[in-house]
């Protein structure tokens, strides 16, 4: 069985099955600053000839699934760039099914190096998946096997450490070892008897378990992915750790630690599994236990544990179950136990009294009997406890929250509390999971628009031509583009003569095809005295747009357009957002421009809103990743444009501009918009921003600047964000600068 990394699941205590509308989280608001490294002025950078100055980059993804003749349904994914139950951001969303999968190329920020992908069905049953991005490319297969906690489908590869590194001293076959301090590792036959003492680890790559093995208080012994273990008499005490990683562990016998256990692999205990006092339990795999289950202290299960016998969860002990727990026998709950997954019991289940027992947003309790006398209480979406044959409620009994008891047969005896939204009903409908193999209700699947989409996913339930949203940069952020308009001369390298937020939506149906994009801009900043305009070229021909709306043209003198809102003139569709920054706004009393001044009024502009519609279904791929190629047009001389680094201008452009002044454009070599060190006069951030206060250059604001730029891009990827120590010298920021 392959380990998935669930250390790296950002939110354990989540349920297995879950609704969707509940990065890497580098953009968090908190601004924190540390020693300000002294910058090198942008003129006198050596910057390479081959570095673009893209803060992002494209990745493409190839989503699909492995499913079984059988499995032939319909599957929505939504592609986010952080834990989607936390503060991830939803970046792409799409549908897969066993003939098709998602494929497309999608724009992230640099510093992005993992994505997370839940995949749902028509029915509401999620999976969520974790895995790093590799290279330009992201290829995730889930599987129809049974999958890992919480859904990861065992996508992400957990291996653990092995006896090639981190090793003070190796054996390979060794016998009565003492390990007093450091790391000892064991590559072949550990024999005989076995103890790790205080601030020491012992590594086991080959085999272990004859004789006597004990880990004392701070003592680690770690059971790596190519060992075995098959002892009877393993004692880790309090405080002492056991680590696991292999899926040929086993123990013959009763296994009752008093220190702490981390299970990634398959653990077997032949007897009773006894968390003792002071013990603590991790399972991040599978544990298998052959009779009973005694809890005394703290469980966390994040994947599955099957027990052949009793379960007891005794007094003064925590039990947190985020997936699955089987129990065979009788299950006895005796203080505090969180459900956020599936919990089951073949014979009896009982809520002692003194017990307090939680299941949130969907989680389960399922048995033969019940026997209730305790507190039971709901959080967040409806939970269900499902009995199949006799319900006792006994006077102790208290059902609070949002949790219903459902009897198929009826509840026998009910002379308990049940407070509403509590109920006794059979009412709820909870989907299978990979958590929960058997869900519960008849979940009613409804398709409004009939374009195979369920309403509960579909974005647009009533137009069969739309289902999803696709935001750039994501659904909950916008980017930010800035301009230096002297060009062909230097500015002053301040980049805010413009500055505009973006979030552009791709808008798709139900077989991933584009009908129309929405393009939000918000005008941030003008620290201009010219009379700009502002537009963006997509990679599509003018025919395949059929409508333009939302944009704002002050001088109908200054550009002319096709009958379809798209800028006359050139073959591409060019879209013109305005012809006239200074027409949105007027600066604040006493000022010039807009928000760059020190002590200026903070003047807000109203949001453009466009939307583009399509002639023609296209793909993501055919519209490439916005902002497409967006373009200033200096003081309405429509020659006049300026465009990131290397990007072609519009067929309106004035040639004659290349190549003077400061530029070192060469339209032979397809090299535009360039200083002769390889300098721009454009910006795309990934993110939101805070510009820098007027005629002051970007690299006083944003000290990390010059070495992401003289490093080619390689270092200091994130040197926009304000979250990160010593990214920011506030006293050259403008927000700052007003308040």
């Amino acid at each position: 069985m392959k380990k998935s990394n669930l250390n790296r699941l950002l939110m354990l205590a989540i349920a297995s099955s879950f609704a969707i509308g509940c990065t890497n989280d580098d953009t968090a608001e908190e601004e924190t600053f540390g020693a300000i490294p002294e910058p090198e002025p942008i003129q006198e950078l050596t910057v390479s000839e081959n570095f673009d100055w893209s803060t992002t980059k494209d990745v493409a993804l190839n989503i699909g699934v492995n499913f079984t003749i059988e499995e032939t349904g319909l599957y929505k994914v939504d592609i986010y760039d952080g834990n989607p139950y936390g503060s991830g951001n939803l970046l792409i969303s799409g549908t897969i099914n066993r003939d098709k999968p998602f494929e497309t190329n999608l724009n992230l920020p640099t510093y992005v190096d993992e994505l997370f992908v839940v995949k749902t069905s028509q029915t509401g049953s999620s999976e969520l998946a974790i895995k790093d991005l590799s290279s330009t490319s992201f290829n995730l297969i889930f599987e129809s096997s049974f999958a890992k906690p919480n859904g990861k489908g065992g996508n992400e590869i957990m291996s653990g450490p092995d006896c090639t590194s981190g090793c003070g001293t190796t054996f390979v076959d060794k016998s009565n070892l003492t390990v007093s301090g450091g790391t000892v590792c064991v590559t072949g036959n550990l024999t005989g008897n076995t103890k790790v003492k205080k601030n020491a680890t012992l590594k086991v790559c080959g085999t272990l378990g004859s004789g006597s093995i004990q880990v004392d208080k701070n003592g680690t012994l770690i059971i790596t992915e190519t060992a075995t273990f098959n002892g009877q008499n393993l004692n880790i005490k309090k405080d002492g750790l056991l680590i696991n990683y292999s899926d040929n562990f086993t123990h013959t016998s009763t296994f009752s630690p008093s220190g702490e256990v981390e299970n990634y692999g398959i653990m077997n205990v032949s007897g009773n599994f006894n968390v003792n006092s002071n013990g603590e339990l991790t399972n991040d795999g599978e544990i298998i236990v052959g009779q009973s289950f005694n809890n005394n202290d703290e469980v966390t299960n994040n994947f599955k544990i099957t027990v052949g016998g009793n379960f007891s969860n005794n007094g003064n002990s925590d039990f947190i179950n985020n997936c699955q727990l089987i129990v065979t026998g009788n299950f006895h709950q005796n203080n505090d136990f969180f459900n956020y997954g599936f919990a089951s019991s073949g014979s009896a289940m009982h809520f002692n009294g003194g017990s307090d027992t939680e299941l949130h947003d969907g989680a389960m309790f399922e048995a033969n009997s019940l026997q209730f006398n305790g507190d039971v209480e709901g959080f967040g979406g409806t939970s269900t406890i499902s009995i199949a044959t006799t319900t006792n409620i006994n006077g102790g009994a208290d059902l609070s929250g949002t949790v219903e008891l459902c009897d198929a047969n009826g509840v026998e005896n009910n002379n308990g509390n049940i407070n509403s939204p509590a109920s006794l009903s059979c009412n709820n409908v909870i989907p299978s999971s990979p958590c929960n193999p058997n869900g519960f209700g008849a979940p009613t699947v409804l398709d409004a628009d009939n374009d195979g989409v369920a309403d509960e996913l579909d974005e647009y339930p009533n137009d069969p031509n739309k289902a999803f949203n696709n935001y750039t940069p994501s659904a909950q952020t916008f980017g930010t583009i800035a301009f230096e308009d002297l060009w062909p001369k230097k500015g002053d390298y301040d980049f805010n003569d413009l500055v505009t937020g973006y979030r552009f939506n791709r808008i798709t149906n139900a077989n991933n095809e584009v009908v129309e994009v929405e393009a939000d801009f918000v005008v941030k900043a003008a620290g201009a005295d010219l009379a700009n305009g502002f537009g963006f070229e997509m990679p599509i021909l003018n025919s395949a747009v059929s409508s333009v709306s939302g944009n704002q043209i002050f001088d109908a003198n200054f550009t002319s357009f096709n009958g379809n809102g798209t800028e006359a003139g050139n073959s591409n569709a060019v879209i013109i957002v305005t012809d006239n920054i200074k027409g949105l706004y007027t600066p604040a009393a006493g000022f010039n421009y807009l928000n760059t001044e020190i002590g200026s009024p903070e003047v807000s502009v109203d949001t453009l809103h466009l939307t583009i519609a399509l002639s023609a279904n296209l793909t993501l791929n055919d519209l490439a990743s916005p902002p497409f190629n967006p373009f200033m047009v200096i003081n309405q001389n429509r020659g006049k444009e300026i465009h990131l680094l290397d990007n072609a201008p519009t067929e309106l452009v004035n040639n004659l501009y290349f190549g003077t002044e400061d530029d070192a454009s060469n339209p032979n070599q397809n090299s535009y918009y360039k200083t002769t060190t390889n300098l721009p006069w454009a910006l795309v951030l990934p993110t939101d921003w805070e510009h820098v206060v007027e005629t002051q250059e970007i690299g006083l604001a944003y000290p990390n600047f010059s070495a992401w730029a003289t490093s080619g891009g390689l270092l200091n990827t994130n040197w926009y964000l304000p979250s990160v120590l010593g990214n920011v010298d506030l006293n050259y920021i403008w927000e700052e600068q007003a308040q």
